[in-house]
């Protein structure tokens, strides 16, 4: 093929400025979404491509002289969380904030499925929430790292008392708007007449979420928002036991755009056991609206059109699909 070669096409789009990206994106394409047949399944990373090696840059290791330290905390093989403690609802709270689920999409883990978090014996703060994924020109309390969760549970919880129900919210906004506490989480276990634990997440949205068209089919980077989400599941069936948490009754729950996730996750099949056991679908679902194939005219003139506000398009022609890729909605 004429040009420089896919992967070094897609490689560029690491050398952008994140925020044009997203300014892009929201100003000059119109919002869509691929499910279906449209998505492929994504090929292998070239390791030599990854440093998987490295930790997130975006934990700060807890000082030693801090009284963080008599706070909870929860160990697990991703590491130890502290904690804190909330009395503003009838039954109080602990809460562990901004705790990562996977690596942070930055460089050159842009435009791939996400990849989860090393072990490790470290001790982190997870008092405050960390930032929102990227949804729009104004990027204050957003960023490219963002795949991150907020645990909530009961006062008096842990690994050794009965094992809770978990609610796991997936929140909505078209899949570009939106953020892990547009809902106030916290409030629905505060108020609670029976103890459950409430998970919230962060997933990308917009183009370093759900950009389509035939270069991210080829690059398996289609629908990376909801790999992040069926992450951020595996995540909860393996760690959330260890904050007082049963990973055999986990519900999922969301409106809109989560809502519209939740349907894709329950019709998706790959031959595992389910990530959980129940789903509260708010509004809408995967078959509720009609929504475009990725190759679909409309996807190859946004994506030239995006390519070209970034100065890429004259030297990077849109190939065409091949007819061999297998076809997987994740």
């Amino acid at each position: 093929m004429a040009g420089i070669t896919l992967r070094k096409r897609l490689a560029l789009f690491s050398t952008i400025s994140i925020f044009t990206i997203a300014l892009l994106y929201y100003w000059r394409v119109q919002y869509s979404h691929q499910v279906g047949e449209d998505t492929l399944r994504p090929k292998p990373v070239e390791p030599e491509k990854l440093d998987l090696t490295k930790e997130p840059t975006n934990l700060p290791t807890i000082p030693t002289t801090t009284s963080i330290s008599t706070k909870i905390n929860v160990t697990t093989s991703q590491g130890t969380f502290i904690g804190k403690q909330t009395s503003k609802y009838p039954q109080s709270l602990e809460e562990f904030l901004g705790i990562p689920y996977a690596l942070p999409p930055t460089g050159d883990r842009r435009f791939r499925p996400p990849i989860p978090v090393n072990a490790s014996n470290a001790t982190f703060d997870a008092t405050k929430p960390g930032l929102r994924c990227l949804s729009g020109p104004n990027n204050q309390g957003q960023s490219e790292a963002c795949l991150h969760l907020n645990i909530y549970r009961p006062q008096g919880t842990n690994s050794s008392t009965k094992k809770l129900p978990v609610l796991v919210h997936v929140h909505g906004g078209a899949f570009n708007f939106g953020f892990a506490n547009d809902r106030e989480i916290a409030s629905l276990v505060g108020w609670s007449k029976e103890p459950l634990i409430a998970v919230a997440f962060e997933y990308r949205l917009g183009a370093l979420g759900f950009l389509s068209s035939k270069l991210m089919a080829e690059e398996g980077a289609l629908n990376l928002g909801l790999k992040d989400q069926k992450l951020l599941f595996a995540w909860v069936q393996k760690h959330i036991s260890s904050f007082g948490g049963d990973p055999d009754n986990v519900t999922l729950m969301g409106p809109s755009a989560g809502a519209h996730s939740i349907g894709h996750h329950l019709m998706n099949n790959d031959g595992s056991p389910p990530p959980f056991a129940k789903a509260i679908i708010e509004s809408g679902g995967s078959t509720a609206r009609a929504v475009y194939s990725y190759d679909n005219l409309l996807h190859e003139t946004q994506f030239l059109e995006f390519l070209g506000e970034l100065g890429l398009a004259s030297t990077h022609p849109v190939p065409r699909c091949s007819p061999n890729f297998a076809v997987s909605l994740f």
